[in-house]
């Protein structure tokens, strides 16, 4: 008998739930690259959750 995670991946799959779960998921990351690149050509401050996210602290406020 399957166990419980492939038989609801299966089902999950054959309906098309995790095709549609992994398109907005794939959209949704662009769209953050997307906004993160365009907060860094306008200069402004990263939101926390991105604050430190490998740049050093001196760029966190003005990057140039």
């Amino acid at each position: 008998m399957m166990d419980l995670k492939t038989l609801v991946t299966r089902m999950l799959e054959k309906k098309g739930v995790l095709s549609k779960i992994r398109v907005e998921l794939r959209a949704n990351v662009f769209g953050a690259i997307e906004e993160e690149d365009r907060i860094i050509e306008k200069n402004e401050v990263l939101p926390p959750a991105l604050a430190g996210y490998g740049l050093p602290a001196a760029e966190l406020v003005y990057l140039e």
